[in-house]
């Protein structure tokens, strides 16, 4: 979910319980999972429940005493809950400044997750905000992917400026050399064949990178057409 409906749903949420200033990150679980009600989450609001329950994320609600008072099934598979604690070590740290001077925090951690499958560690994202006397709510974001794409990209702009500076290299030292053969024709000749394969080379790098650019454009497609996979 992007920043300005994250923010959306903390002024809702203010709106409905009378906490202000309240931000939030919040992505929705692939699969939908039954919610956990400890038998405390009378303390709560009715309305928040129903916040909780329709925003369908993982979300924990942590009373004055650190113990979590509400928590989805969601919390549970992302191994953000143990028991009646929020877990790890780190989380609790933030839970508490926050209580402290009731400003929201973010968190990112790497966890475990409670039902185990092929995906192994998962990064999640924790936005921590403070609620009225004392409670702490958590919602959290699974971002390995985003995290994945990020290490990606990174790579990727390595490999590729690598890539640019060897024809760009050689287009300079060509020229050097062509500059210093300037009465030999034949040296000339062969140092411009040289220089137009590089440019080239050059060029069809440049092509590459905006064809690049615009499959990653998230907007539609003017003219959309099936096309074979094999033949791509």
């Amino acid at each position: 979910m992007d920043t300005s409906v994250a923010v959306g749903v903390g002024a809702a949420l203010g709106m409905a319980f009378g906490v202000g200033g309240m931000g939030m990150v919040v992505a929705g679980m692939q699969t939908r999972k039954p919610p956990v009600l400890p038998s405390n989450e009378s303390q709560l609001a009715p309305g928040l429940v129903e916040v909780l329950d329709a925003l369908n994320a993982p979300s924990v609600v942590v009373g004055p005493d650190d113990v979590v008072v509400r928590s989805s099934g969601a919390a549970h598979v992302m191994g953000l809950v143990r028991a009646d604690r929020v877990v790890p070590a780190t989380l609790t740290d933030a839970i508490r400044k926050v209580r402290r001077d009731l400003r929201p925090r973010d968190r990112e951690i790497v966890r475990d997750p409670a039902v185990r499958d092929e995906k192994g560690l998962r990064t999640v994202e924790v936005h921590i905000s403070p609620l009225s006397r004392g409670f702490i709510l958590l919602l959290a974001v699974d971002v390995t992917e985003a995290r994945r794409l990020d290490t990606v990209r990174r790579d990727f702009v390595a490999n590729v400026s690598h890539e640019l500076k060897t024809p760009t290299g050689a287009l300079s030292l060509l020229a050097e050399a062509v500059a210093e053969a300037a009465e030999d024709p034949e040296a000339i000749r062969r140092f411009a064949l040289r220089m137009n394969h590089e440019a080239n080379r050059l060029s069809n790098l440049i092509s590459e990178l905006l064809d690049l650019t615009k499959v990653q454009d998230s907007g539609p497609l003017r003219e959309p057409d099936e096309v074979s996979v094999d033949g791509v």
